[in-house]
């Protein structure tokens, strides 16, 4: 369906096609995916205000947002399964984030093995994707590196501040802490799912 509304919006668009037909499937597609955006957005806010979340979804959103903006990830085949399968994954994190809000010291021991297997893959197949020009996969690379190392020192420093601090942080913030690990961890697992569709590191030859 999004597909045919992306094809309309796409053909009454103001521009003689002809042979570019390469560039036409290229603009549709871009109109697909932010219509999907945008869809997606408004199921996000919906459930989020409905069951109350929007703290621990914002949170989440952010954290596997904007590292897969630039990291890439694998694709559901429909959008109705893309969905679905985001909010089953989010909504599980923020539960069982709520269970584990008072576990100061699991979450100092796991922060750094999560910072540690995000900044790996990153490395490796991080904006790397076949789909990029060179150039792209060059600037996403650096980015996505710079972001999961930044987010794993962030989750390090916060989750050890807490645990010497005899459990500084309460139980709600602490699960919050959680959720970003959690984020995180989908992030660079739905990556490192999707490495057979990234080039080789060293045959691009980043650094």
């Amino acid at each position: 369906m999004l597909r045919r509304i992306a094809e309309k919006i796409t053909n009454n668009y103001r521009e003689d096609w002809g042979d570019n037909e390469r560039i036409k499937e290229a603009c549709i597609c871009s109109v697909e995916n932010i219509i999907s955006l945008i869809l997606n957005m408004i199921i996000l806010i919906i459930l989020a205000i409905f069951f109350s979340k929007e703290k621990e979804c914002l949170v989440f959103f952010l954290v596997n947002g904007i590292l897969r903006r630039f990291s890439g990830g694998i694709h559901a085949p429909t959008h109705t399964k893309c969905i679905l399968s985001y909010c089953i994954i989010m909504f599980t994190s923020i539960y069982l984030a709520e269970q584990l809000g008072e576990m100061s010291p699991v979450l100092s021991c796991i922060t750094p093995i999560v910072a540690v297997y995000a900044l790996m893959v990153n490395y490796r197949y991080g904006g790397m994707q076949k789909r990029l020009e060179l150039s792209e996969n060059k600037k996403y690379h650096s980015i996505s590196v710079k972001l999961s190392t930044l987010i794993g020192a962030f989750l390090i420093v916060s989750s050890w501040i807490d645990h010497l601090r005899g459990g500084l942080l309460q139980a709600g913030t602490r699960s919050l802490l959680w959720i970003c690990c959690f984020a995180l961890i989908t992030q660079t697992t739905s990556l490192f799912l999707a490495r057979d569709k990234c080039y080789n590191r060293d045959e691009v030859k980043l650094l």
